[in-house]
């Protein structure tokens, strides 16, 4: 059986869900709130250790000023931190048009993953995050339903 887009992106969601945030580095310590940005490019190394090559970073900013990063994968929408704003209920977006995102001004296109940035002392800390839940995934054998 061939693992969707989707399947793949709620698997990963889930392994975040089980992890102790307040043992994770300092700025991940409310997520999702405040954790986008890293969140994509740590998705986006997942996605690709998959198989999924074409991905890209987006940064988009809402007419208040607040920024939200989210993925761009063979033409989808993924955003798995939408749920940090109070008109989002779903913890996982995988869509071809989203007219939420559509409210976003685009700012910021790049290609994703924090591979691309391992020159930064951040890596570490994305390392940290995606290690763990690499190894939630390796552990878990949760069926993948709709959330």
């Amino acid at each position: 059986m061939q693992v969707t887009l989707s399947d793949t992106v709620k698997q990963f969601r889930y392994a975040l869900d089980q992890l102790d945030w307040g043992a994770m580095p300092m700025g991940f310590h409310n997520f999702p709130s405040g954790t986008c940005g890293d969140i994509s490019d740590i998705l986006a190394n997942y996605l690709r250790s998959r198989g999924i090559e074409e991905i890209e970073y987006v940064c988009g900013t809402f007419p208040d000023g607040k920024n939200h990063a989210w993925l761009e994968v063979c033409g989808y929408i993924v955003d798995i931190t939408a749920d940090q704003f109070p008109d989002v209920s779903q913890s996982v977006i995988v869509t071809s048009a989203s007219p939420w995102h559509e409210k976003l001004a685009v700012k910021k296109r790049r290609k994703a993953g924090f591979i691309v940035r391992a020159d930064t002392p951040v890596t570490a800390y994305l390392n940290r995050v995606y290690n763990a839940a690499l190894d939630v995934l390796q552990r878990s054998s949760q069926p993948v339903g709709s959330n």
